[in-house]
């Protein structure tokens, strides 16, 4: 058996344990094949990376010192649709301007092999393109970049397209709308600094976000679609028992009915009426 070589990997994730749990147990993963591995995140990773032996670099420091990242988080805990869908992309736009900040001279001095993203980093994406890094995304959520139009957007409640010319067509151009128009905020800022560093401001591009795309959801809760490209790869349960405690389960409630599996997240599982 060939012999595998060590790596340095960077994994940058936004500070929110629904991206820091998948992110980390990736990176532990990672360890135990021999591979150095640094979280790349807000200073709430620090205490989850140096519980699991991970190497930590922050990023948007005065902004969590200054708790307008706890604010921001206060206030999408209580909103819900189209308003909550904004304003998260309000906070990925303020992200993008810190990564941009912060990333920059963290590359430079750690000098990685490697980048794992999470897909909600789009900012990061782009740094890697222009330091020259190889790099793969991690799809916490259901992978927001993908480019199959057989899969309505995430915001809506719209079924599988299936074979429909007609379906697949209203979610290309609900797709290319929500990017356009209510994701304004986040392109701007990339464009920007992309256009700056002399690379294409065409981003987010789904047939350009690295090697390798993981996600952790599994591929039975996927929506019926066309087959994912070779390098999409669906890897769960995302599960580390050094950081996940045991939750007991009312497992004498399964008697045959119908059981319905529900997700909210870290940040809106407030609303009293869900």
């Amino acid at each position: 058996e060939q012999q595998r070589q060590e790596m340095k990997c960077g994994i940058v994730a936004p500070g929110f344990r629904g991206h820091l749990n998948p992110a980390t147990t990736v990176g532990c993963a990672l360890v135990r094949r021999g591979h150095t591995v640094c979280l790349i995140s807000t200073p709430e990773g620090e205490p989850i990376a140096n519980r699991l032996g991970l190497e930590f670099c922050p990023i948007s420091v005065q902004e969590f010192q200054s708790e307008d990242l706890a604010n921001d988080k206060e206030t999408l805990a209580r909103l819900e649709g189209i308003e909550a869908f904004q304003f998260n992309v309000h906070i990925v736009a303020k992200a993008a301007s810190d990564t941009y900040r912060d990333l920059p001279p963290i590359l430079k001095s750690e000098r990685f092999d490697a980048l794992l993203i999470d897909d909600t980093c789009p900012a990061a994406i782009s740094l890697a393109r222009i330091f020259d890094i190889p790099f793969g995304t991690l799809a916490a959520t259901p992978p927001q970049l993908q480019d199959d139009n057989s899969v309505p957007p995430f915001i809506t409640t719209w079924g599988p397209a299936g074979n429909s010319l007609l379906l697949r067509s209203r979610n290309w151009l609900a797709r290319k709308t929500l990017f356009q128009l209510m994701a304004e905020p986040v392109l701007r800022v990339i464009r920007d600094y992309n256009q700056q560093h002399g690379m294409s401001p065409v981003i987010l591009d789904p047939k350009n976000i690295g090697l390798i795309q993981l996600t952790q959801l599994p591929a039975c809760f996927e929506f019926p679609r066309d087959p994912p490209a070779d390098h999409f790869l669906y890897t769960s349960p995302w599960y580390e028992s050094n950081r996940d405690s045991a939750i007991e389960f009312p497992w004498d409630k399964l008697d045959g009915r119908p059981l319905l599996y529900v997700s909210l997240g870290t940040t809106q599982n407030r609303i009293e009426k869900i």
